[in-house]
């Protein structure tokens, strides 16, 4: 009886208590579709260019040629590999899903649908979460981002409602967790929802002088919470923005313009039945929408159904390729052919000059667009100068390659490639026997030609002034080259040479000067050699040559990011403590 009056009194509590009991346990107990079987290889794939995950427990980082600076702590997302490994055990996915529905719930309550329309909008998202994991584009955060969705709503229709600090706070910490993920189309959609909510908001403002004041306070709300969150996340990441290949509209251009188009379509389309007070319309639209994306999974991708066509991502994946190259001690790169050097998976336990790095410096990929399909040998589209600057000693390929150059090294019966080793390679550091001036494309055009031997000459930019009056460099009666550490932010190598000369190191040149050269201890200069590669001038006899990755501002930058995270904080903290202290009084 007790319980009966409690369920009448506190009806939207009983409610919630039920909808969450029953989607949780539905999960739970009931393994309808299964969670995502790829989940475990998709983190080590996707994240294997940043670093390699051991034990699901932290990244290492990997020491890829064409990143050639650390990007470990730097990259947009790799703290969230951790949730990827939660996302395995079941009683966390549940609470995901669990999470992205009572986020559609309370936005439900605040626009004014009532109790048992909030319900079933919030049920039928949850189970939609579910189904759309197996779309096989739902890799990185997407999924993580569908549990941000129905919460960016709900504060959307605070603020506009006079929302407090807290809901700033709160807004900037998603939106951080979305620039972290770094998912630029959804991040795209949550933006342009919020463009097209301060759009109405402000044909709204013309009413009466009581909406212009409501628009003015949700727009510098919104706008702080927008602020916060990009300072905070961005400045961390401007050394590494600036001197990378890295255009922030690039991805925003290559996204689908129709699957954008149909997003701000749709958003306006809701705002509009929503302001014209359609509101039930709009929840018709919306369920609808989720009915035809599950039944659409449905077809296509429920594994009963035999249409599973989500390509797996095999973790298991050149393993005896992987375990084969590993047994070689030496420093040495990689160069996957054909169709596998977009792969990621070789630059997860190796340098690989290959795989997909929105981070990539220019040089780099202006030169191997340049240069590596060259024509050195006759109609073989591999330029072996360009393999032997990069320090390449192996390439795996699907198809054989009829070249002396190489040797076969193994076969992979499973993954059917093919391992070469380049019979003649070169060091990772070498002093060079001449040098000589060039413009870029003279550089790019000498290097595609068979004549141009890589070892004996370097072609430079700019003169040297220690060799001004000379292109032959002193001849070494004797030199060595050591290397002796070769990490993510620092490498070290001794030298020995009879003579002045060229030290020629194969790191990718930064024009960003964001790393620094030392000779026992004393900074000296680094002149782009090839283009691509690093140069440093040492002097007669035995010294030890360092640099480290010290890029401008870097402190000032992350100070920035830390006062700004501070403010969020405080914001947050704020807005708790004056409420505790209205409870007191």
């Amino acid at each position: 009886m007790e319980f009966t009056k409690f369920v009448k009194r506190h009806g939207q509590v009983s409610a919630l208590l039920i909808l969450v009991i029953f989607l949780y346990n539905l999960i739970m107990i009931i393994p309808f579709y299964g969670i995502d079987p790829h989940s475990s290889s998709k983190s080590e794939y996707f994240y294997g260019h940043s670093g390699t995950v051991e034990a699901g427990k932290y990244i290492v980082w990997n020491r890829n040629l064409h990143g050639g600076m650390p990007q470990y702590d730097k990259v947009f997302w790799h703290c969230f590999t951790g949730f990827y490994y939660l996302m395995q055990a079941r009683w966390f996915y549940a609470l995901i899903i669990v999470a992205a529905a009572l986020g559609v719930f309370f936005f439900c309550r605040r626009s004014q649908y009532n109790l048992a329309e909030s319900l079933l909008l919030a049920f039928i998202y949850g189970i939609s979460f579910h189904f759309l994991e197996f779309l096989n584009i739902w890799v990185y955060g997407w999924g993580l981002m569908l549990v941000f969705v129905p919460w960016f709503a709900c504060l959307l229709l605070k603020l506009k409602k006079n929302g407090s600090l807290a809901d700033i706070a709160v807004l900037a910490i998603l939106l951080i967790m979305c620039f972290e993920l770094y998912e630029t189309e959804v991040t795209i959609y949550l933006l342009t929802a919020m463009i097209i909510s301060v759009m109405f908001s402000f044909v709204d403002s013309f009413d009466s002088s009581i909406n212009r004041q409501k628009f003015w306070q949700y727009l510098w709300k919104l706008l702080l919470a927008v602020f916060l969150a990009m300072v905070s996340v961005i400045t961390v990441y401007m050394p590494l923005l600036q001197a990378r290949n890295q255009d922030i509209l690039n991805p925003l251009i290559r996204v689908n313009i129709w699957r954008i188009a149909a997003v701000v379509m749709l958003t306006a389309l809701i705002f509009i039945t929503v302001r014209l007070g359609k509101y039930r319309l709009a929840l018709y639209i919306g369920i609808g929408l989720l009915v035809l994306a599950d039944t659409f999974v449905l077809v296509q991708y429920v594994p009963w159904l035999d249409k599973y066509q989500q390509c797996p991502i095999n973790s298991e994946q050149g393993t005896e390729i992987r375990q084969h190259l590993q047994a070689d001690s030496t420093h040495f790169r990689i160069f996957p052919f054909g169709k596998e050097f977009q792969e990621n998976l070789w630059t997860v336990d190796f340098e690989s000059i290959g795989g997909k790095d929105q981070f990539a410096f220019n040089r780099y990929s202006k030169m191997i667009r340049s240069c590596l399909t060259a024509e050195i040998d006759k109609n073989l589209e591999i330029n072996w100068n360009l393999l032997s600057l990069l320090n390449v000693k192996y390439i795996i390929s699907n198809i054989k390659i009829p070249s002396d150059r190489l040797e076969y090294s193994n076969y992979s019966y499973t993954d059917q490639l093919i391992t070469y080793r380049i019979k003649h390679t070169m060091p990772y550091a070498w002093f060079a026997g001449k040098w000589q001036v060039e413009s870029i494309d003279e550089i790019a055009s000498a290097i595609n030609k068979p004549e141009f031997d890589p070892r004996e000459t370097a072609l430079l930019e700019t003169e040297i002034p220690e060799f001004t009056d000379k292109s032959l460099l002193p001849e070494s009666t004797e030199s060595s080259v050591i290397p002796e550490i070769i990490q993510a932010e620092y490498i070290k190598i001794r030298v020995n040479n009879s003579n002045a000369g060229l030290l020629v190191i194969s790191e990718i040149y930064d024009e960003y000067d964001q790393w620094q050269a030392y000779i026992d201890s004393i900074k000296t200069a680094i002149y782009p050699v090839d283009y691509t590669l690093r140069g440093v001038v040492t002097p007669p006899g035995e010294h030890v040559v360092e640099m480290w990755y010290e890029p401008d501002n870097q402190e000032l930058y992350h100070r920035i990011s830390y006062w700004a995270r501070m403010m969020i904080l405080i914001l947050l903290l704020t807005e708790v403590f004056y409420r505790l202290w209205l409870r007191l009084l």
